[in-house]
């Protein structure tokens, strides 16, 4: 198999796992098959010689693909992002329902008597 053919199967195979999108549950595993590949990928272009015929035939294939794979990566980058906002927020509000006073600074109750 060509390097330029295993580039396009291992381009198929990512965009076929981003187009199913991010999951609820067992997101760490999706996540290291993303990267998986994402590596893979990279041995693949690593070893790719770019001036061979047919590599200039599937040029405009292999930029459409990653052109999507970019912005499929960066709309689950964002909803990511979005997600760890969330839980920061609720996990404030849930320290601050624990301990509602914890924001206040208490320097109330001390007195200090100046008479002799």
């Amino acid at each position: 198999m060509s390097a330029v053919n295993e580039l396009l199967g291992c381009n198929k195979e990512l965009l076929s796992l981003l187009m199913k999108g991010l999951p609820i549950e067992d997101r760490e595993v999706y996540i290291g098959q993303i990267d998986h590949l994402l590596e893979k990928r990279g041995t693949i272009l690593y070893s790719l010689d770019f001036k061979s015929q047919e590599t200039l035939q599937a040029k405009n294939l292999l930029l459409d693909q990653d052109r999507e794979i970019r912005t499929l990566l960066a709309k689950q980058q964002a909803q990511i992002k979005e997600d760890l906002k969330l839980l920061k927020a609720q996990k404030q509000k849930n320290q601050q329902y624990a301990n509602p006073y914890q924001t206040l600074n208490m320097q109330d109750g001390a007195f200090y008597d100046k008479r002799k």
